[in-house]
């Protein structure tokens, strides 16, 4: 999986696919995919416990947020 870019008109329910998708890849064990998680997560995380939160920090932190919009307590 390559480094994304903020889309123009971004769209929350997209995103929210992205992270599944992402999340899916790396409980496959899809190289790119678990070097992404490796990349941006803040934590050493192996692919078998990666959660939807784990992914969506990682697809927030690679379009350089600082966390996944709607998460409480986090900005």
């Amino acid at each position: 999986m390559a480094d994304r870019h903020f889309p123009v008109r971004p769209n929350l329910e997209q995103l929210k696919h992205q992270a599944k998708d992402l999340l899916r890849a790396i409980k496959q064990g899809e190289p790119s995919a678990v070097a992404e998680l490796k990349k941006h997560h803040p934590k050493t995380i192996t692919p078998e416990n990666t959660k939807l939160a784990d992914a969506q920090l990682v697809l927030a932190l690679d379009l350089a947020f600082q966390s996944w919009p709607g998460r409480r307590g986090t900005r």
